[in-house]
């Protein structure tokens, strides 16, 4: 596919040679394009060249008065170096700059060179690919004139701001991660930009970055279907009790049913559950009924997170366990024997654990529980619940 050109001619007037030396903007052709974009990319061009403070902007009319009616024929097909040096040499002049505007797909390229019309050599080029609209072809004409025109050192740097961004959204350029609303000083480019927040789509997008400005992202990010922010879930562990008559009881099971709803960095889950022994025998049995709501901190705004929180609420516990009796007042005799009870209390839980998955529609947590019970003044059962749990 050949490529449209855009034709700038830097020259020094021999006749003055101690004047500011000139620009000339000769045509700006475009492909893939609308035609009417070459006059809109020609003013953008001229406006950034002349901010520059790069030289006196020669417009079309005036740098065609330079060349002869058949250099001016000639330069209508100009698309090599040979054909630019020679165009200008015509003209009188000691630089120009030569490049393409191709939409190639869903990208728009931008590509300079500055020839060294003397030595009939290319000096510089640059190129740009941008992906947004293409009401962006402006910026991205003047960021590459930049590059091409200005030295590294005279560059003033810029920046990017995020703007509309939900709270605990996260945002980088390229691959490095930024902290707060204004990325450090960048030089002239494009560059990527991807935001991400939990229950919001991602956005990924460019930026161009121009010398001293600062270029706004606007992050108005869209709620997400996938990795919905409720659910409800399992969670299926091991209950180990550590106090009292059952402590020295192995292991037993625990279940629960809950309902996950996150709130920004808070989630709260009701749940429904139980603990069992899964050995019982004539000497000692359990079952724990428990009925709660717990509120849970998420430390991070990342799809793996650590959290930490507590709950409480009823609770209904059966046991059978032995107790120790003591008979007679002078001659004292212990005796144990079996006993069976059930009754309602209250209780509560500590609970530490990472929160993963949290992008994707079936999130998972590992969790570590502390939890107490209060059936009477004497009769406060503990214990340790270790689970894996799902929220669908």
């Amino acid at each position: 596919m050949r490529c449209g050109f855009v034709w700038l001619l830097l020259a020094a007037s021999p006749a003055a040679a101690g004047d500011q030396a000139r620009l000339g903007l000769f045509n700006l052709k475009v492909v893939g394009l609308n035609p009417a974009l070459a006059e809109a990319g020609i003013d953008a061009l001229a406006s950034a060249i002349g901010k520059m403070n790069a030289g006196e902007v020669v417009t079309a009319s005036e740098l065609n008065a330079l060349l002869e009616a058949e250099k001016r024929n000639d330069a209508l097909g100009c698309d090599d170096v040979t054909c630019l040096v020679e165009i200008g040499i015509a003209a009188g002049i000691e630089r120009l700059v030569a490049g393409s505007l191709t939409k190639a797909g869903d990208k728009l390229v931008v590509s300079l060179q500055l020839i060294d019309v003397q030595h009939a050599k290319v000096k510089e080029r640059v190129t740009l690919e941008w992906r947004g609209a293409e009401s962006g072809f402006a910026s991205l004409l003047a960021a590459a004139a930049e590059l091409l025109l200005v030295s590294p050192t005279a560059r003033a740097p810029g920046k990017i701001a995020l703007a509309g961004a939900p709270p605990g959204a996260e945002w980088r350029i390229g691959q490095q991660p930024i902290q707060g609303p204004t990325s450090a000083d960048l030089d002239t480019g494009v560059y990527s930009v991807r935001v991400e927040a939990m229950g919001y789509t991602t956005l990924e997008t460019q930026a161009v970055v121009r010398a001293g400005q600062t270029t706004t992202v606007a992050a108005a990010l869209r709620p997400s279907g996938a990795g919905a922010v409720v659910g409800l879930g399992v969670a299926l562990g091991a209950f180990k009790p550590t106090n009292g008559d059952l402590a020295t009881r192995r292991s037993g099971l625990a279940l629960d049913a809950v309902y996950w709803h996150e709130l920004g960095a808070l989630a709260i889950e009701p749940r429904f559950g139980m603990r069992w022994d899964v050995r019982p025998d004539e000497e000692a049995d359990y079952l724990e009924v428990v009925g709660d709501v717990g509120v849970h901190w998420l430390v991070l705004h990342r799809p793996t997170t650590p959290f930490v929180g507590a709950g409480g609420g009823a609770r209904w516990l059966r046991r059978k366990h032995q107790e120790t009796f003591v008979f007679g007042n002078v001659v004292r005799t212990t005796a144990r024997r079996v006993v069976e009870e059930d009754g309602y209390g209250v209780g509560g839980y500590g609970r530490a654990g990472v929160l993963f998955f949290r992008d994707a529609s079936v999130r998972g947590s590992v969790s570590l529980d502390y939890e107490l019970a209060y059936f009477g003044e004497d009769d406060r059962p503990q214990g340790l619940r270790v689970a894996l749990g799902f929220v669908f």
